[in-house]
Order: C-alpha cells, then structure tokens, then sequence
C-alpha cells in the first residue's frame, strides 16, 4: 500500500505543474507569458524538483532490486524514467 502512495506523490506533485498549470494560464489567455513566467518559475525550483526526482527514483530502484517487487514492465519503465532524468538534468547544467 506504501508504493502506491508514493506513486499518488509523484503524481500529485508533477501532474499540477506539467499539465493543469499551462492549460489554466491558456483558457485565461496567458499562453505567450505563460512560458516566460513557467520557465523563470522551473530555473527557480530546478534543484529541489531535481532532488525530489532523485528521490523517487532512487526508492524505484529500491524497491526493484533489494525488495524484490514490481515487474519487467516497472523495471523498464523505471530505468526508463532514470535515462530521461540523467539527460535532462544533463541538458539543463550544460553537459
């Protein structure tokens, strides 16, 4: 039951600022300040969002190769997810 509240976590704290917030600013009509204002706000959260996902990350793994749980779909899809951090995290320091 804890993992799932995990994935309700990560769920609820990507899902607002990847989705509804760009959608809520577009149906005011905020579309072309919208990137201004969410590009500013993700330069100023980066490393704790940064943080935040390396945590999750690191307890998929956890739970993946020291408990033994999930599937190959859940490995793939976590070491997935890992690629894709690495490279924007790369991307985003200039590597």
């Amino acid at each position: 039951m804890k993992e799932r509240t995990w994935s309700l976590l990560g769920a609820g704290v990507t899902v607002p600022w990847c989705c509804l917030t760009p959608a809520a600013l577009s149906l005011v009509g905020i579309t072309g300040l919208s990137l201004g204002v969410l590009t500013r706000l993700e330069a100023a959260l980066f490393p704790y969002l940064a943080i935040l996902a390396a945590g999750l990350l690191g307890r998929a793994h956890y739970l993946i190769a020291v408990k033994h749980q999930g599937n190959r779909l859940s490995r793939i899809i976590t070491w997935a997810s890992t690629g894709l951090a690495a490279v924007m995290v790369g991307i985003r320091l200039g590597m």
